[in-house]
């Protein structure tokens, strides 16, 4: 049984662009981007979001996915962002991946984490476009 993958940025509740992508794969993704903004009293805001990746983003998305599920599951602990992934027959879940910021300047897969994040990212422009403050630019970024 292959597995679907689910990618939550932004986790950590700070203000910004939230993602929360419920399934993740070579031939595309859906969930949904939140902004949150920092102003507390101000209203968040959300859309739906769907893609279908083009071939060579597709066959790079199923390459990064793989390298960072291989090493198997860790804790689903505090963390910036995570990757899990879950069997959609049996709903069994279990986190691959968690990045910290700055972790990509020590570690490998956290450089291959937000390489994932950055094609994922460019699907998302239009989503962003309609969630953000007015007079605000996106940040999908940290």
């Amino acid at each position: 049984m292959t597995p679907a993958y689910a990618l939550v940025w932004r986790r950590d509740g700070s203000p910004g662009i939230r993602w929360y992508i419920r399934r993740l794969g070579p031939d595309g993704f859906y969930g949904e981007v939140r902004y949150k903004s920092p102003d507390p009293h101000a209203a968040g805001r959300a859309t739906g979001v769907r893609g279908l990746l083009t071939a060579p983003d597709g066959e790079r998305v199923a390459a990064i996915l793989a390298e960072l599920s291989a090493a198997g599951p860790t804790d689903p602990g505090p963390c910036f962002a995570l990757l899990g992934s879950y069997t959609e027959s049996l709903g069994q879940s279990v986190v691959v991946f968690k990045y910290q910021l700055g972790a990509e300047s020590s570690c490998p897969l956290a450089r291959r984490f937000l390489e994932l994040h950055s094609i994922i990212e460019g699907y998302l422009v239009e989503a962003y476009a309609q969630i953000a403050e007015p007079g605000a630019t996106g940040d999908g970024g940290a």
